[in-house]
């Protein structure tokens, strides 16, 4: 007996009642022959080849037989679409796609945050998406302007700052917040601002968490600033309310003060609350008002003359290269700046003093020439060259992140014992 719906299925066409009875007669085979999708309409099956095909052998019960249809174009191509149909062809096709854009954009990633890491400007984001491009890696087709770059830091800035936030609030830690104000090319002021957590770890971990631009620096806006920043990223108020353990500022009036400074207005929200003037800080503004010591402030006039007579003349300036004296070490002193920068300043002096001495007295600087060949300058570059180690010394100790209490008191009392101990004995750099 004839499978109807099997030859429907094969047919291709359109197989009518009539059409049926004329079939019957005929003794196909077939066994081993793909079945077509089928279906009824007005009493009669309906066979296309999945999808509509233009080529439909309406006339095909008569004319052809099944092992002839089976071999014909349209049959042939049908059985193709529904094989790959199966097979998922598309569906793979874009998951490769979707896994070669990942990738790529991957790798346009990690060069951005490589640049930022390392503080290298973006200029160089094309330079380095067409390097790895000649290596033979597939880097795509878009991401790759320095301005891409920006948007991609800010994307991982955010995040990381997301999970550094989570890790904390999940883990209760407690925390600390440093501020400190500044001001952008533009003039603007700002509030930068750090968190110090344990973050679930063993040792505290200082980041950078927020930059704030302020309307006013006055104690009110500065405290609105701040908790508004807090809860901008994540610190609800009831939960800085329980963990927030410490406060650091500068020592400015409008941080610092006593009845309405910042910390005494955190410190009515947070009795328990430590406020902290920074170690560093207070040490430069100690090295800062030693200038008004007449005997100081006279060796930092002759500093500063020498700073001006280097820098501001490019024929001074030339030739101070010439004689290998490095200009750029030779700075202000005593300002407020670290410790170390002073000292690097000095020991530059102390260290080309003959060939800028020789330098002077060939430019006929007679007043200057005679302030350097004097022995009172001597003895006072080397007493300074000693006392703005020592201060250098405890200033990088101090801006260690390692550094704890304990060490901080150990380092600031060698650090009085030797300064102390310069009254009696002179110097290594004095004798």
């Amino acid at each position: 007996m004839v499978n109807w719906r099997v030859v429907a299925q094969l047919a291709g066409g359109v197989i009518t009642i009539k059409e049926k009875a004329v079939l019957k007669k005929q003794h196909w085979e077939v066994a081993g022959l793909s079945v077509l999708p089928y279906y009824e309409e007005n009493n009669d099956c309906v066979v296309r080849c999945d999808p509509n095909i233009t080529e439909i052998h309406k006339s095909w019960p008569v004319l052809w037989t099944n092992e002839q249809h089976s071999e014909s174009k349209s049959h042939l191509f049908a059985e193709n679409v529904l094989k790959k149909g199966s097979e998922q062809v598309l569906d793979r096709m874009f998951e490769h796609m979707s896994e070669t854009v990942v990738s790529s954009n991957m790798r346009i990633f990690q060069t951005a945050y490589c640049l930022a890491k390392h503080h290298r400007p973006f200029l160089q984001f094309e330079e380095l998406i067409k390097l790895q491009t000649i290596n033979g890696l597939d880097m795509g087709s878009s991401l790759h302007s320095r301005i891409t770059a920006t948007r991609i830091i800010n994307v991982i800035a955010k995040e990381m700052r997301q999970r550094l936030i989570t890790r904390l609030i999940e883990s209760n830690s407690k925390f600390t917040i440093m501020i400190d104000e500044s001001a952008t090319l533009s003039i603007k002021c700002t509030l930068i601002l750090y968190i110090s957590s344990n973050f679930d770890s063993e040792t505290p971990i200082v980041v950078f968490l927020d930059l704030i631009e302020l309307d006013r620096q006055d104690a009110v806006n500065i405290e609105k600033a701040l908790w508004l920043s807090l809860e901008k990223i994540g610190i609800s108020k009831s939960f800085a309310l329980k963990n927030w353990i410490a406060f650091t500022s500068d020592g400015a009036s409008v941080m610092t003060g006593t009845k309405s400074g910042v910390a005494a207005k955190l410190c009515e929200k947070i009795p328990q609350l430590f406020t902290w003037h920074c170690l560093c800080h207070r040490l430069e503004l100690s090295v800062h008002v030693i200038k008004d010591v007449q005997g100081v402030s006279r060796f930092q006039s002759l500093m500063d003359k020498l700073y001006s007579y280097y820098h501001q003349s490019p024929k001074n300036s030339r030739a101070c290269l010439e004689v290998g004296i490095e200009m750029k070490k030779i700075g202000r002193i005593l300002n407020v700046r670290w410790s170390a920068s002073s000292f690097c300043t000095i020991i530059a002096i102390w260290e080309n003093y003959p060939e800028i001495y020789k330098h002077v007295s060939q430019t006929l600087e007679i007043g200057l020439k005679y302030k350097l060949e004097s022995s009172s300058f001597l003895e006072e570059l080397g007493l300074f060259c000693d006392v703005l180690f020592e201060l250098g010394m405890l200033s990088y100790v101090l801006q260690s992140r390692k550094t704890t209490l304990m060490r901080t008191q150990s380092e600031i009392c060698r650090t009085i014992r030797i300064l102390e101990s310069l009254k009696t004995e002179p110097s290594e750099k004095e004798k």
